[in-house]
């Protein structure tokens, strides 16, 4: 019995044994299977989606190369807007001289087509008017209320097949309609050409978005059931003004065998390849992770684009390299490398241009410097240079010289040529510090003073970096809790009408008292601009002026004007001082007059943000100064872009009044261009008599300055109103 007893325990401790080994089998089998089919799927789905890409990708960058050529005529019309049936011919065939996919080239004056090339195999097309067009008008009159280009199609062409239509509507230099271009591009031969007659490709492949319409168009190309599947991989380009919309699927569908599937399924037959099959699985969980943990650590201390030491890793080198040179009482030195204009790049050339160049720099820099030393890139387009154990043979300002020669050389990113530069500042240990933050920090200040010396060059730090560095601190610390604390003041200089001196206005200054003395605006003001807090002194100028100049009119029952000064930092933040400001101003407008001086540094940029806030500032009755005229980019365009009110001459003219005839010259011109232009004339720095007779013998409107007023507090300019009024 006990025999039988222990046979029965040995039997069920091998059938329990076996059964643990069949459920843990099983386990592992579901598993690795589960496992392989979604590996399965998702490479089937990389695959497909890269396929896809591609197809895309050479899709519209096709089209968009035939479009751009109505993007060409369309504005050599707008300049030639009397173009010739000569010249439009050999214009065209200039263009299809290029051998793009376009059938012809049309254009139509007043919406009726009048010219088209090539002629002979377009002649039912002359004379047709879009507006009578059913199918075609809605694209023509979108192109025309957008003003952007618009891709209709494909569609069958009044001059027979089908094809895809570009519109561009025209505008002359007087801003009328003087009607649209178009051209037809050869659909069928599009579509050959990247491979969609024939099923070429290694996918089912849907497009839709007839007319640029996206998902909502009608279909282009394909089975339309791709489009319902939730499983197919999607993806758009832009064409024209619209979208199409590409749908794809693997050719073998996406429940297609899983390849290696049934050799898996016969391991759990076998016990041998259970115990290997475990072995074997442990082991590449093991090398996975393994891999993963290399992956991470060199993500987190490399830079993925440029595969240099990223900012950590540079930290940990440079203290490394510290405690060796200080141990072996050696010299390194940091170089902080920063190109200058890298942001012209990217905005004109794209992220892909940026990276491009960001890569070809770190060759360059890398050719420059020894194994031993280090290059990282310390942020954006910021780089930094260990260079390790330095002498009279390997010095520093050579080692500069030669990373500023080499990045000088022309770059070619993405068939572009671009020059660049750089600006590099240089730190020595142990001269200039003995940490890692002292050395970056001084390198960085060196840098810095190489920006401010016009780039494009290199130095080395010196002590009175630091001092000046220190200084700007305090002195930014001190502003920002001026600004909080509202310790800053409000001066205020009349404007005098030069015909019978009376002051109607005046122009709203910041002061600055600190510990009973006066710092002057031109140590603070441009640290304020640089550092955005410009924005708030602007808000609390505008702010207490106005709310005293309404309190003034009401008092002496006169309406006042006040001049405040606009930056053009403002317009760059992206929070919400702009619609604060503006809102103030337009509350203000109500009870006094008020004038907004702005720079021509400002108009520069054209921004239609500028436009639309001045012409807003206009409809609510606030006029509009150009500050300082005559010492910037001066241009008439400005006048006739923008809605201006009131030109103001710069002091640096008034002052060599009746010293330098040039300066009265330009200054008689701008008076009498600003009246020609309906504009007012104020005049600035208004220092002596004969300035101010020579001004108002030329018919100059208003003047500020020392001979009639300095800036003045509340109680003093309150006075000087009072006894304006009295007499």
């Amino acid at each position: 019995m006990a025999e039988h007893s222990s046979s029965d325990n040995w039997n069920l401790r091998t059938g329990l044994f076996f059964i643990f080994l069949s459920a843990v089998l099983l386990m592992v089998m579901i598993y690795l299977e589960n496992t392989l089919r979604q590996t399965y799927l998702q490479n089937l789905q990389l695959d497909t989606t890269r396929e896809l890409d591609a197809v895309a990708s050479r899709l519209g960058a096709t089209i968009t190369e035939n479009i751009s050529w109505v993007n060409g005529l369309a504005a050599h019309i707008s300049i030639n807007p009397e173009i010739s049936q000569s010249e439009f011919r050999r214009y065209v065939q200039a263009v299809l001289f290029q051998k793009p996919l376009l059938i012809n080239m049309a254009a139509a004056p007043d919406l009726v087509v009048t010219m088209v090339h090539p002629v002979q195999q377009n002649q039912q097309v002359i004379g047709f008017d879009y507006r009578t067009s059913v199918d075609q008008w809605p694209a023509v009159a979108r192109a025309i209320e957008t003003g952007r280009l618009i891709v209709a199609g494909p569609i069958a062409l009044v001059q027979g097949g089908r094809g895809l239509v570009a519109r561009k509507a025209i505008h002359d230099p007087d801003g009328e309609l003087w009607g649209v271009v178009a051209a037809a591009i050869d659909a069928d031969a599009l579509f050959q050409k990247v491979g969609l007659p024939g099923n070429q490709l290694g996918i089912d492949l849907a497009i839709r978005g007839k007319d640029g319409l996206g998902f909502e168009g009608e279909m282009i190309w394909g089975n339309p059931e791709l489009f319902a599947d939730a499983r197919s991989q999607l993806t758009t380009i832009p064409v024209g003004d619209g979208t199409w919309l590409f749908a794809a699927q693997p050719k073998s569908g996406w429940d297609g065998a899983v390849p290696v599937l049934g050799i898996f399924r016969t391991g759990f037959l076998v016990t041998f390849i259970l115990f290997c099959g475990f072995f074997y699985s442990r082991y590449q969980k093991h090398t996975q992770d393994l891999r993963y943990q290399r992956i991470l650590e060199k993500q987190a201390t490399y830079d993925q684009l440029t595969g240099l030491p990223n900012r950590i890793l540079f930290e940990d080198t440079l203290a490394k390299a510290i405690s060796l040179a200080s141990r072996d009482h050696y010299k390194l030195a940091l170089l902080f490398i920063d190109l200058d204009r890298f942001k012209p790049v990217n905005d004109n050339l794209g992220h892909k241009a940026g990276d491009l160049l960001l890569q070809q720099v770190t060759e360059r820099i890398n050719r420059h410097i020894r194994d031993s030393d280090t290059l990282a890139r310390y942020s954006g387009d910021e780089f930094i240079v260990i260079l390790n154990h330095i002498h009279d043979d390997y010095k520093p300002d050579t080692v500069a010289e030669n990373i500023l020669a080499t990045i000088s050389e022309p770059f070619v990113l993405t068939n572009n040529q671009v020059f660049c530069s750089a600006s590099i500042g240089i730190s020595v240990f142990p001269d200039d510090g003995k940490t890692n933050e002292e050395l970056v920090s001084k390198a960085d200040q060196a840098m810095y003073e190489v920006k401010n010396s016009g780039r494009n060059g290199w130095h080395y730090f010196t002590r009175s970096m630091q001092t000046e560095s220190e200084n700007r601190h305090i002195l930014y610390t001190r502003l920002v809790q001026a600004i909080a604390e509202r310790s800053l003041e409000v001066y205020y200089q009349p404007i005098v009408q030069l015909n019978d001196r009376f002051v109607s206005k005046c122009e709203a200054l910041v002061r600055w008292f600190s510990d009973g003395q006066q710092i002057p605006n031109y140590q603070f003001i441009e640290l304020a601009e640089e550092t955005g807090m410009i924005n708030e002194i602007d808000h609390f100028v505008l702010e207490t002026a106005a709310a005293y100049l309404k309190q003034q009119s009401q008092e002496l029952n006169v309406r006042l004007g006040l001049s405040v000064n606009l930056s053009p930092r403002l317009f760059l933040n992206k929070d919400q001082a702009l619609l604060k400001w503006l809102n103030l101003i337009l509350g203000a407008a109500d009870s006094i007059d008020l004038t907004v001086e702005i720079t021509e540094r400002l108009l520069m940029a054209e921004s239609d943000q500028v436009n639309t806030i001045l012409h807003q500032l206009r409809d609510r009755g606030i006029t509009i100064a150009i500050d300082d005229f005559g010492t910037g980019y001066s241009s008439l365009s400005y006048i006739l872009k923008f809605p201006i009110d009131i030109i103001k001459i710069d002091r640096s003219f008034i002052n060599k009044i009746g010293l330098d005839d040039k300066s009265e010259a330009l200054t008689d011109t701008i008076i009498n261009m600003a009246h020609r232009m309906g504009c007012l004339a104020v005049a600035e720095g208004i220092e002596t008599e004969a300035q101010y007779t020579y001004l108002k013998r030329l018919g100059c409107d208003f003047g500020q300055g020392y001979y009639f007023d300095k800036p003045m507090d509340q109680a003093d300019f309150s006075r000087r109103l009072k006894q304006q009024h009295k007499s």
